[in-house]
């Protein structure tokens, strides 16, 4: 988990002053990666989700119907990417839309999104169409600019677990909750 509050970051260069948590996904027979992110999704701070909205930005490996229904029960709204593929519940893809910002259905769940998208520039030079949808009603340009963001924070990931081995290890904070 990445959390952001204004100018803060967790996790941040500032050792104990902040916690990080982390799940591991396992592999098959075990919790699923939306689930574990629903886990740390209740593990974040009360003092902080009081005080602020919440928005909860995550990649394609968390757009599954049960991590956004499970963000949308504890009333706060998420921005996910989605498969090309994913289907509107009159049967087309996500693919065959034209227009951003539009409020849509999505099979499997119960209440409308908002969708855009952006060309993600690949390492051989070519641009890849990413499809983001928002369950709180935004701008077209506000969903594909917090789709584009969460590719920096992707890189801190990456960098986490190729530079520094975060791959072949697990760490975890207090079940209590983050920060205590």
């Amino acid at each position: 988990m990445y959390l952001v509050v204004g100018r803060w970051r967790i996790p941040s260069p500032y050792g104990d002053a902040t916690r990080r948590n982390f799940r591991v996904w396992r592999g098959k027979g075990t919790s699923s990666p939306a689930q574990l992110g629903l886990k740390l999704v209740k593990c974040l701070p009360k003092k902080l989700t009081k005080h602020f909205q919440v928005m909860i930005l995550v990649d394609t490996a968390f757009g599954s119907v049960q991590f956004i229904h499970g963000v949308r029960k504890r009333k706060y709204h998420v921005i996910v990417g989605i498969a090309c593929t994913r289907k509107l519940v009159d049967g087309r893809s996500v693919a065959q839309l034209h227009k951003r910002g539009q409020q849509l259905r999505l099979q499997g769940l119960k209440f409308p999104v908002y969708v855009s998208w952006y060309y993600f520039k690949r390492h051989d030079g070519k641009y890849k169409k990413r499809f983001v949808i928002s369950t709180k009603a935004l701008k077209a340009s506000t969903i594909s600019w917090w789709g584009k963001r969460r590719w920096q924070i992707e890189g801190w990931f990456k960098t986490a677990k190729h530079r520094f081995g975060l791959h072949r290890f697990g760490e975890s904070a207090l079940q209590e909750g983050f920060p205590p």
